[in-house]
């Protein structure tokens, strides 16, 4: 893949880039095509070029499929793809450092007043605002640029195979986005899942309080699974 990595990235940005490089040059390495490499990990080969040079930051899920594909490609190369904790690592080094450049903003947006009321025996894990879920998920991107089809086949494959904390995570970001229709067809797709599956996803959802999308979740699985 010739495309570079941005010269104005943050050193996390490009180590991120060139990871994304390394594993879907490994990934082709059993004579698939840039194209097949793409579709395999359900985006568009714009995309995945765009994912090469830093102009947009991919998933954490989108990172995971490129490792395995570079994982299988090793027993036609030779040769192995760096580990899967290394390559996160460096995923989430990008995300805090892209947070920390949005945070003066943040912070300057939010009313002296609001931040006074932080209790004093919090601790200082405690009064750290947790990272938005999620970030830069392969849906929203595609929603944003208008890319349904797109969006539509990822939603389709995170619902039946991402972990009910990924789930509910995702379904929060989109509901915190105003995209009710992903977060429906999320619910909708996992709902096809085994029914134990779908009960660990109700779990789940239950335990941090979003009832409305454990109904949800619920009644399109009662369409999937009928008695």
């Amino acid at each position: 893949m010739s495309a570079r990595p941005r010269a104005d990235l943050t050193p996390e940005a490009r180590d991120l880039a060139c990871t994304v490089a390394e594993l879907a040059a490994l990934a082709r390495g059993t004579r698939l095509s840039q194209r097949a490499v793409a579709e395999a990990v359900f985006v568009a080969p714009s995309t995945l070029t765009e994912y090469t040079t830093g102009r947009r930051s991919p998933s954490r899920d989108l990172l995971r499929k490129l490792w395995s594909l570079a994982a299988e490609s090793q027993e036609v190369t030779g040769q192995p793809p760096p580990p899967l904790e290394q390559v996160l690592e460096t995923y989430r080094k990008a995300v805090l450092a892209r947070q920390s450049l949005l945070a003066p903003e943040d912070t300057a947006a939010v009313p002296p007043s609001s931040q006074a009321r932080i209790p004093e025996t919090r601790t200082a894990r405690e009064a750290t605002p947790t990272p938005p879920p999620i970030a830069d998920d392969e849906a929203l991107g595609h929603l944003r640029a208008g890319r349904d089809a797109d969006a539509a086949t990822f939603l389709w494959h995170a619902g039946r195979t991402h972990a009910p904390v990924e789930i509910r995570d995702a379904v929060t970001a989109y509901r915190t986005a105003g995209r009710t229709d992903a977060a429906e067809a999320m619910l909708n797709s996992a709902a096809a899942r085994d029914l134990r599956a779908v009960l660990s996803i109700v779990g789940t959802l239950l335990e941090a309080q979003q009832v409305e999308d454990a109904a949800t979740l619920v009644n399109a699985a009662l369409s999937h699974h009928p008695a």
